[in-house]
C-alpha cells in the first residue's frame, strides 16, 4: 500500500486555493475593491442595504476545469503549477464578474435607475446616470471614491474620445459641477447622520 499523506494533501490544497482566491482579482479588476465574506454553511443570504430594503441572495455554484497530464504530475514545476492557478482563477474571475454584471443590471431595472443612451444621447445619459447614483468621496480631497464605470473593450476608445469632446463643452462641464457639488452634499448629510448615530 502506497503512503497517503492527508496532512500534507491539506496543507497543500490550502495554499493552492489561497493562491487562486489572490489571483482572481488580477485577471477581474472590477472585483478588486469589493469586499467579500466567506459563508460555511447555508444556500442563500439576505443583503440588507442602506435604504434597509432587502433582497435573497441565491448562491451559485461556480467550477473550472483543471486537467494535469500524469507525465506532468510527476515533473511539475511551481512556475506550471502557478500557471494552472492563473488559469483557474480566470475562470473565476470570468463567472464572478458575469454573476455581479447580471444581478446589477437587474437591479437597476427594478429599482427604475437605468439610463438609455439611444433615448437621451450619450452625454445626457451620462449626466443623468451621475444624478441618480450614489456617491462617497474623499473627505481631503472631494475626490469621488470607488467610482468604477464599465464598459464592453470594444466601447472603450469610442467613450474616452466622446469624454474628452465632452469636456470643451462649457455647459456640459458647468452641469458636471453642479451635479457634483449636489452629490458632495448629499455625501456630508449622510456622514453627519452616521455620526450621530455612532
Amino acid at each position: 500500500m502506497l503512503p497517503d499523506f492527508p496532512a500534507v494533501k491539506k496543507h497543500a490544497r490550502a495554499h493552492f486555493l489561497r493562491a487562486v482566491q489572490r489571483h482572481i482579482p488580477l485577471h477581474e479588476p472590477i472585483l478588486r475593491g469589493i469586499r467579500h465574506t466567506r459563508v460555511h454553511e447555508g444556500r442563500a443570504a439576505t443583503l440588507t442595504r442602506a435604504d434597509e430594503s432587502a433582497d435573497r441572495i441565491e448562491f451559485k455554484k461556480a467550477t473550472v476545469e483543471l486537467s494535469i497530464g500524469r507525465d506532468q504530475m510527476r515533473r511539475i514545476t511551481v512556475e506550471q503549477l502557478m500557471e494552472h492557478v492563473s488559469a483557474m482563477s480566470q475562470q473565476f474571475a470570468a463567472h464572478q464578474s458575469q454573476l455581479m454584471i447580471s444581478g446589477l443590471s437587474k437591479a437597476v431595472d427594478e429599482v427604475g435607475n437605468a439610463v438609455s443612451a439611444k433615448e437621451i444621447g450619450p452625454k445626457e445619459a451620462f449626466l443623468e446616470m451621475e444624478r441618480r447614483i450614489q456617491m462617497e468621496f474623499d473627505p481631503q480631497t472631494l475626490e469621488p471614491k470607488s467610482l468604477v464605470f464599465v464598459l464592453h473593450p470594444d466601447d472603450v476608445e469610442r467613450f474616452k474620445a466622446q469624454a474628452e469632446e465632452w469636456e470643451k463643452d462649457p455647459e456640459f462641464v458647468a452641469e458636471r459641477a453642479r451635479i457634483r457639488q449636489t452629490k458632495i452634499e448629499e455625501w456630508r448629510a449622510r456622514e453627519d447622520r452616521r455620526k450621530l448615530v455612532d
